[in-house]
């Protein structure tokens, strides 16, 4: 699935066009021009306040002032980068498109020395590593979700073990008490019927509640936790679970990306659809924003000054 992309920051103060119907002003940046390309994947901002965006020709750190390209003349293995995740040591991991991993550290950037176990981890996969599903413990277990084949952990040794096993085929999401992300393990296989499982890593990944449901074979997955409720997008649907009743909401083309930002707010982005933002969790309602008709957003952060990147 060919996405096409766009950065963007809002330079003002967003919250007052809320429901207003406006679209608020806003900075674009280029590919060619500030960042390497028009093809963008995923953008974080770091602990010490860097902006991060993952593209199609490497990753840019924004300082506030201007931007710094690294590609696989830096020390890249691969110049599609589809995810960035900061660790507890301040280390930023880059996700490729074949699986393989670096980070930066003090100032350079660094090959994960299990590399060559990633491509035994991601073979037979279909379509890369679960979006949202890659994390680093503090015991260094580094640990990533593929899709249709489940998580697997690299210890720190160089042991693979799956993780996050159910008894049948299973979309397993793992509340973590630590991010407060939820983490996606996609063990469905070549099944189109299965269950959603949760589980908590606060009380050792015990099975809090599960769900029987039809379509659980998606190429694009995506869970975040909002009060009591769990919000689900498979493809073209999205669910809310409060662990009791689950409420189907259907859109015209597959969701590339679901997040709640530190206000509150719920963001779901549509295969050249667009995004939308909601205030609550029902999605039927016309949504209080909607931004970039005929674009695929693939992620939105909120930074620490206030501002959305898309």
């Amino acid at each position: 699935m060919k996405l096409k992309s766009a950065i963007v920051l809002f330079s003002i103060i967003f919250l007052p066009f809320l429901g207003l119907g406006q679209s608020p002003p806003y900075i674009n940046f280029r590919g060619g021009d500030k960042i390497p390309s028009s093809e963008t994947y995923h953008v974080i901002q770091d602990s010490k306040g860097y902006i991060w965006i993952a593209t199609a020709c490497g990753v840019s750190r924004f300082d506030g002032y201007e931007f710094t390209t690294f590609t696989l003349k830096d020390g890249l293995p691969d110049n599609v980068i589809h995810e960035i995740y900061e660790d507890y040591k301040g280390r930023i991991w880059f996700v490729s498109y074949s699986g393989q991993l670096s980070y930066f550290y003090e100032g350079k950037i660094i090959l994960y020395k299990y590399n060559y176990l990633m491509t035994g981890i991601y073979a037979g996969g279909s379509g890369g590593s679960v979006k949202n599903a890659f994390r680093v413990t503090d015991n260094e277990d580094v640990i990533v979700s593929v899709k249709r084949k489940g998580a697997y952990k690299v210890s720190r040794d160089g042991e693979i073990k799956k993780v996050y096993r159910s008894e049948r085929s299973s979309l397993t999401i793992t509340q973590d008490s630590v991010t407060a992300q939820n983490f996606i393990s996609d063990d469905i296989g070549g099944n189109r019927t299965g269950k959603i499982e949760i589980r908590s890593r606060s009380k050792d990944f015990e099975l809090i509640s599960h769900k029987d449901i039809i379509g659980v074979l998606a190429s694009q997955q995506f869970s975040i936790s909002v009060n009591t409720s769990w919000v689900i997008s498979l493809d073209a649907n999205l669910y809310c679970w409060n662990g009791r009743q689950i409420k189907q909401h259907k859109y015209k083309t597959p969701i590339i990306w679901l997040s709640q930002d530190n206000q509150g707010l719920v963001w779901v982005s549509e295969f050249n659809g667009g995004i939308s933002c909601y205030s609550d969790l029902n999605f039927d309602d016309t949504p209080i924003l909607r931004l970039f008709d005929k674009l695929s957003v693939t992620s939105v952060l909120r930074d620490k000054e206030g501002g959305y990147w898309f």
